[in-house]
């Protein structure tokens, strides 16, 4: 598949639509972590308010490309509602099917599974 999706490829609908974009406001309930990768510069920050072991409200900013934004906004309504037990099941290999990614573009993926156990080691430790 080319880089050049279709309006219809899960990429896009997801990178259009960015559900869950944004930050959640500052709170001891809230934790907020930031995956990078140095390959390309892409950046990925979740933020999740926590109460009663649920993932109440999941936020997500991206800087990159669709794919990472896509990934982003797929993983924070995936989680969102969630026991934050499910942070510890999020794998890239789950969102690149989920979003049909090509092999160029896995690495979104890969940020995104990196951000979700960073926001597992945050929500343990405190």
């Amino acid at each position: 598949m080319s880089e050049a999706y279709t309006a219809d490829h899960p990429v896009m609908v997801w990178f259009r639509a960015a559900p869950r974009a944004g930050e959640l406001p500052p709170g001891a309930d809230v934790h907020a972590v930031e995956a990078r990768s140095p390959a390309d510069g892409a950046v990925l920050r979740l933020c999740a308010r926590v109460a009663g072991g649920c993932l109440q409200a999941v936020r997500f900013r991206a800087h990159g490309c669709p794919a990472t934004i896509a990934c982003g906004a797929w993983l924070a309504e995936q989680l969102e509602g969630q026991p934050v037990t499910v942070l510890h099941q999020v794998s890239a290999m789950r969102i690149s099917e989920a979003l049909q990614l090509p092999a160029t573009r896995r690495h979104s993926a890969v940020l995104a599974e990196t951000a979700a156990a960073d926001l597992a080691r945050a929500v343990a430790g405190a």
